[in-house]
């Protein structure tokens, strides 16, 4: 079974520490895939235990500090998600001086279906001129309304020691001012 005309989407609302220079904005990336067995064969969702992507990519959409990669070619990369994320990390996409490497993945769909499929897990998304940025992906596919795939993330929340820094920072800062209008 062939899947035709899919849709990835991939969306990046990043935050980092203080002192990063992070990634901001989205993307969105249109191309084919297949669901995989073990062997690279093609099989439904509900068996799948990899995705093989049948196309290169497409920038069809993206915001921020993706926003020069709208109209570009996207490598993807096929990977196992069953039992265990191989490669691991993945290099999942790659277009021009960006990519997203993967490292964990979770089957969320419970049981399986033959017309849905659920993935999520984390990655950091790297690119010329900023920090790599942590993040959460999820993935999921539909064969009910045609065969699409949708692909999203978004950073992980600012670690707590820095945003215990930039508090104390800022209500030290605010504690100055109010000592000079005093004086």
């Amino acid at each position: 079974m062939k899947l035709r005309n899919t849709l990835l989407g991939l969306t990046f609302l990043v935050s980092g520490t203080s002192n990063a220079v992070s990634i901001n904005g989205s993307i969105e990336i249109s191309g084919g895939f297949q669901p995989i067995d073990a062997t690279s064969s093609p099989v439904g969702l509900d068996v799948a235990t990899g995705i093989d992507f049948t196309t290169d990519g497409l920038v069809v959409g993206s915001a921020g500090d993706l926003t020069t990669l709208f109209g570009s070619t996207v490598t993807m990369t096929d990977f196992q998600f069953d039992p265990d994320l191989v490669p691991n990390p993945v290099t999942l996409w790659s277009v021009n001086t960006f990519s997203f490497s993967m490292d964990t993945v979770t089957i969320n769909t419970n049981p399986r279906s033959t017309t849905n499929l659920s993935l999520s897990g984390s990655g950091t998304v790297s690119g010329a001129g900023f920090d790599p940025t942590d993040g959460n992906w999820e993935f999921t596919a539909n064969t009910a309304n045609g065969t699409t795939f949708s692909w999203s993330s978004s950073t992980v929340a600012v670690p707590i020691p820095a945003a215990v820094w930039l508090f104390g920072s800022g209500l030290l800062g605010l504690v100055g001012i109010a000592r000079r209008r005093k004086s």
